[in-house]
């Protein structure tokens, strides 16, 4: 049986991961002087993929509240880190897109995660890193509202 209230259930130990490769990620972007935090790595990284999406879209991609991608879109504007624009054709959907200094970023961001990857993932199999990716999307799409 699955104990779901010990220092190895699997939630416990997704929260605790999680942080780690957080502060690593964080600690490293501190260092290299890049202007970002992790929150808004994570809404960068679907923006390089497909520039110019639905604030709300993202909003549904990355579990977040209205409020909190409101948040940290502001915070990432004030930055000059994005820019928002009405959508043309439907003007109450607003549009996220990419600054030049945001495209900037790209490379050495993509570099650090790749670094805090290889750096949790020392002495893990392939096979085992594989396995644990598919378990984690298995748990994350199993839960979706």
């Amino acid at each position: 049986m699955r104990d779901a209230a010990s220092s190895t259930s699997i939630d416990y130990l997704i929260h605790q991961a999680g942080r780690a490769l957080r502060r690593r990620f964080l600690a490293y972007l501190v260092e290299a002087q890049l202007p970002i935090t992790s929150e808004q790595w994570m809404i960068l990284v679907p923006l390089w993929e497909a520039d110019g999406q639905a604030q709300r879209a993202l909003a549904r991609k990355l579990h977040k509240d209205k409020t909190t991608i409101t948040r940290l879109l502001n915070a990432m504007e004030t930055n000059g880190l994005i820019r928002r624009e009405a959508n043309p054709e439907d003007r109450r959907q607003r549009l996220v897109f990419l600054t030049k200094r945001a495209q900037t970023l790209q490379q050495p961001v993509e570099r650090i995660a790749r670094l805090v990857l290889e750096e949790a993932t020392e002495g893990v199999a392939d096979a085992d890193v594989e396995a644990c990716q598919r378990v984690l999307m298995h748990i994350d799409q199993h839960l979706q509202v």
